[in-house]
């Protein structure tokens, strides 16, 4: 029964595997031996990975999967497997960013997404990996230290005293006060603001639970 058991789980996790890869589930390929070849290309599954974090609310990573598969494609413009994504092919992909002005930090943050993808992609067994180039190609490396940058008192007291034109629009207003609300409260972000009740103020103290951006 054990044995049973361990081999019905086995067809189990199989069949989810053919779900998740939009493969009919039957008789033939569930009971072949051979791996499973997905279909998807680099450029396929970037899309699949964008619209799924667009449908979980997170928008800024997809934001960064779309613009990261858009200087990819136009550095390789053939269709690209992940098979093919070697160290030599990630070396010449970083040259390319930085000769078309990408800064080390924007260079950091497109390998960040493309080995996030990548690694995604290999955890689904969408194609067999013979050696990961992210062991090798360090994307730590990229990340530099950027200058301290911090508005100045003076600087909020002007813009807290600007007057606003007759016309301006009461959005206008809005932003400013919800910029200011945010700079006098230790930089609340602004889904934190967004969130906040009149039950959260209690004493002239709120409290809250931080949300990520």
């Amino acid at each position: 029964q054990h044995r049973l058991n361990e081999q019905i789980k086995a067809y189990e996790k199989k069949m989810r595997r053919l779900e998740a890869l939009d493969e009919d589930v039957n008789f033939n390929n569930l009971f072949d031996t051979r791996p499973i070849s997905a279909k998807y290309s680099v450029a396929d599954f970037f899309e699949r990975q964008a619209l799924k974090m667009r449908q979980l609310g997170r928008i800024s990573t997809a934001g960064k999967y779309a613009a990261t598969y858009k200087a990819l494609h136009k550095f390789h413009p053939t269709t690209l497997q992940f098979g093919e994504i070697s160290v030599a092919l990630l070396t010449e992909f970083e040259q390319y960013l930085y000769n078309h002005g990408n800064k080390p930090n924007s260079v950091a943050t497109k390998f960040s997404a493309l080995k996030a993808v990548y690694n995604k992609a290999l955890a689904e067994k969408i194609f067999v990996c013979k050696e990961n180039p992210f062991a090798t190609y360090k994307v730590g490396g990229l990340w530099t230290k950027t200058r301290k940058r911090a508005i100045r008192k003076e600087d909020v007291q002007r813009l807290m005293n600007a007057p606003l034109p007759d016309s301006h629009s009461p959005y206008t207003e809005l932003a400013r006060d919800i910029f200011l609300f945010s700079y006098f409260s230790a930089g609340i972000n602004y889904k934190d603001i967004a969130t906040l009740r009149y039950s959260d103020l209690v004493d002239g103290r709120i409290y809250y639970r931080r949300h990520k951006t």
